[in-house]
């Protein structure tokens, strides 16, 4: 696009005198909204249903990885011979933000 078409589609149309040509560019908008709607729905559903499939994807594979941490973990400790360990948090240290301390044991 020329920097002249640019200027001319920035530039604002005058205002019309007459009500034939307000209404010659009501109906003008009007069978450019007419024309254009179908392809504005259709892209806003394109864009909906990639962020829908994403968020399921992103699930599933949260999910799915989880699952497969706590199987390897498991296996290992079944491996080793040893039982689930037991943990228990306690809140520790001071400040403005309360912090978490984790302590495992295996009984």
């Amino acid at each position: 696009m020329s920097w002249s078409a640019l200027a001319a589609a920035t530039e604002p149309e005058p205002i019309p005198v007459t009500l034939d040509e307000a209404a010659e560019k009501a109906t003008s908008a009007a069978s450019w909204v007419e024309e254009n709607w179908s392809t504005w729905l259709n892209t806003g559903l394109r864009i909906l249903l990639i962020l829908v499939v994403a968020i399921v994807l992103r699930w599933a594979v949260r999910r799915a990885l989880t699952k497969l941490i706590d199987r390897m973990n498991r296996s290992a400790q079944a491996v080793e011979g040893q039982p689930s360990a037991v943990c228990s948090s306690t809140p520790s240290g001071g400040g403005s933000a309360p912090r978490r301390s984790v302590r495992c044991s295996v009984p």
